[in-house]
């Protein structure tokens, strides 16, 4: 077995000790699991002495997205009332001489969100996709107001949190290099007033700022066999905006490997019982703001993943194919696509909201792009749970 699969014995003494403080009672660990690997190596551990059975443990290196992780679940764990769509938290910290561990409650082997808009049904695909919204809305409902705890608790590690929230540092930065360096020609004029906008309405703001997941995909989660949806993987959580992880439903998986389309009238309904969920139970809120606040998030991903693929698109001849994964058998979008995908919902915000209107011209200026590249690129098809044939 590789040594990234299996926890060294010293490390198991270290996460003994740290179960045993938690538990206040002796603990030991009497067999390790490998689960998987991605920028951290996950373990159910047996354990012994303790009040549960199992405990995850995800290992890796001390940096940015564990540290994240760690401070995520320590500030949601102090909370008067934690969400319980995330994993109890146990305990975490250093081990070893440069890595670093997150223990949590075990929360089963239930599928996860992807693999049922994969390989279920449509009706088990609504179902999931409405659990996963109820639970990023019950995350945010617990952590409006508490931005100032969390950070407090994220600045006890290093190295800082990096993600940012402002389209004019990140995306639009990018974007804006794709342009000079393909001579596509100058942006158009107010799309600089266009971001000032998107970056106005996601500024901070107690008021919409929640504990968000950032990089809520749909196998960063488990569908338990009542509906209900556990979410884990916070290791691009922080304070920032709430509807910038509801827009995953609208912008379409922005981060996520798995990647096709919902059906608009699903993906409407799912934002409506997000919203109507939401300003019923925080009725200082207004539905107008709400809507400049999700118009701006979907921008905000919008960009930032087009500007991410725009130039990779036009230059490299392989942008247009799709990547096969047998293990999952799935297809990942091919850069073209995604940007297609981008591209035309740019246009959609730009009939829909005034200020975003100078993205309708951005829009058609790519577009003309990719057509000369990528005349036979279509939008992506709809997931398989709603393209295959009902029986």
């Amino acid at each position: 077995m590789s040594a990234d699969h299996v926890l060294p014995a010293g490390v198991l003494e270290e996460v003994a000790g740290l179960l045993s403080t938690h538990f206040d009672r002796a603990v030991i660990v009497v067999a390790q699991e490998y689960v998987k690997s991605g920028r951290t190596s996950v373990f159910r551990l047996t354990l012994g002495g303790a009040p549960v059975e199992t405990a995850i443990c995800r290992y890796g290196g001390r940096e940015e997205t564990l540290w994240n992780e760690l401070a995520g679940m320590r500030f949601l764990a102090q909370l008067p009332r934690p969400p319980a769509t995330v994993p109890t938290f146990y305990a975490g910290g250093p081990v070893g001489t440069d890595k670093a561990v997150v223990l949590s409650r075990d929360i089963g082997t239930s599928p996860d969100l992807a693999e049922i808009l994969l390989r279920g049904t449509a009706e088990q695909a609504r179902a999931g996709l409405e659990g996963w919204v109820d639970a990023l809305l019950e995350v945010h409902l617990a952590t409006f107001g508490h931005r100032a705890a969390h950070d407090a608790v994220r600045a006890e590690y290093d190295p800082p949190r990096s993600f940012t929230e402002l389209l004019s540092d990140g995306g639009f930065a990018r974007l804006a290099e794709a342009f000079a360096k393909l001579g596509i020609g100058p942006l158009p004029a107010g799309f600089a007033e266009a971001v000032a906008w998107v970056d106005a309405q996601l500024a901070p703001d107690d008021r919409w700022w929640a504990f968000t997941v950032a990089d809520c995909c749909p196998d960063n989660n488990q569908v338990g066999p009542d509906g209900r949806v556990t979410l884990f993987d916070l290791e691009f959580a922080g304070c920032r905006h709430a509807l910038l992880d509801l827009s995953y439903v609208r912008t379409f998986m922005p981060t996520c490997w798995c990647l096709r389309r919902l059906p608009d009238e699903l993906s409407s309904q799912l934002v409506a019982r997000y919203r109507d969920r939401l300003l019923a139970a925080r009725p200082e809120l207004d539905e107008d703001e709400f809507e400049a606040g999700f118009a701006a998030s979907q921008a905000f991903w919008a960009i930032t993943t087009a500007g991410f693929q725009l130039e990779r698109t036009l230059t490299d001849p392989k942008a247009g194919e799709r990547l096969y994964f047998e293990g999952v058998d799935f297809a990942v979008a091919a850069p073209a696509e995604v940007v297609r995908l981008r591209i035309a919902h740019l246009t959609r915000l730009a009939a829909e909201r005034k200020e975003l209107a100078p993205l309708g011209e951005l829009a058609d200026l790519i577009a003309g792009q990719l057509e000369k590249r990528w005349p036979a690129i279509d939008l992506l098809p709809l997931y398989p749970a709603f393209d295959a044939p009902q029986v």
